[in-house]
């Protein structure tokens, strides 16, 4: 059995006024150093396309399907796309930093978190800096996004803990109980009008609050049943059957472990093996997976998680479940 988290989350609600973006399933977020006047973060997708998943970004409309930006013709994030998100309105901020904004995050929700190499809390002795795959980020989809106000996991994987001898180069690694988390959320708080941009290749979409309050901008991984179906439900030469909980658990640790390959040691003398990731993976209870709904007030479906255990409504596990990792480093 894995331990019992160290601290639920509290429930409760978003700011009365906010507009948050939402990344479901399998995202490295990472600072983006493309613009060194402002702070970014870059969320990095590394399943690859393969045909067994789809890609797709738009505006939660109450329901699994999402609305298309306006300026959009399609809801599909394109192969190897670069979308970009600008905040046009002035947004309150708590945190100046990357580092400050996943530190105060990570106290709260215990996910994947690998500190960049100047990080307070490591040593230059123990603890090796990582950074994305070149190969993997050259073909992956990936978003840039404002620094937000604040962030917040949701979806954490109960029945199922990260670990393995890697541990101990995760944030707080050796004191609390790592899982995966399906979704992060990016809240960006404002006090009078509300106005963002998405962009990518030659396209540009608009979002506003005229009409809501709290727009919800959604890009999300999700495994197509039907694709793995027809191909004989192979991903990775794993056998997946994603009509039961134990394929639902090989594809949750697949997934993880093509997120965490896609990290490599920027350190030349590292010990880590072939200068990946750190050595952690996924495990499972043996009981039905479990998911923790989280703190934000927002239902299971715009979450991306799956129907609790019992209820048949054929809404399944939408986003990836090995969920995302956060790496610190800003390279040298």
């Amino acid at each position: 059995m894995t331990a019992k988290p160290s601290q639920e989350p509290i429930r409760g609600s978003l700011p009365a006024k906010h507009f948050a973006i939402l990344f479901e399933g399998a995202w490295i977020f990472s600072p983006d150093t493309t613009d060194p006047k402002h702070e970014r973060i870059l969320a990095t997708c590394p399943v690859p396309d393969n045909g067994m998943h789809k890609y797709e970004f738009g505006l939660w409309n109450q329901k699994p399907k999402l609305r298309r930006v306006d300026g959009f013709d399609t809801v599909d994030m394109p192969p190897n796309s670069s979308f970009q998100v600008k905040v046009l309105s002035n947004i309150q901020n708590t945190e100046d930093t990357f580092e400050d904004l996943f530190d105060t995050a990570a106290a709260t929700y215990p996910f994947v978190y690998l500190p960049g190499k100047n990080h307070p809390g490591k040593t230059k002795a123990s603890s090796p800096s990582f950074a994305i795959r070149k190969d993997v980020a050259d073909v992956s989809r990936s978003v840039s996004i404002p620094l937000p106000t604040s962030v917040r996991a949701a979806g954490a994987l109960l029945t199922a803990e990260v670990a393995g001898m890697g541990k101990g180069l995760l944030s707080d690694g050796a004191s609390r109980v790592k899982r995966p988390f399906v979704t992060f959320v990016f809240i960006y708080e404002y006090e009078s009008t509300f106005a963002a941009e998405v962009s990518v290749d030659n396209m540009q979409g608009a979002i506003t609050a005229d009409c809501n309050p709290t727009p919800h901008l959604i890009f999300r991984v999700f495994p197509d049943s039907e694709a793995m179906k027809q191909a004989g439900s192979t991903h990775g030469h794993i056998h997946l059957d994603l009509s039961d909980d134990s394929g639902e658990k090989l594809h949750a640790t697949t997934i993880f472990d093509i997120t965490r390959r896609a990290l490599v040691s920027r350190d030349a003398t590292s010990v880590v093996p072939n200068g990946t990731c750190c050595d952690i993976a996924i495990y499972h209870d043996p009981n039905i997976m479990e998911f923790d709904i989280g703190d934000t007030g927002m239902d299971r479906e715009e979450l991306g998680l799956p129907d609790p255990p019992g209820l048949k409504r054929g809404f399944k596990f939408p986003a990836c479940a090995g969920g995302g990792m956060v790496s610190g480093d800003k390279g040298p």
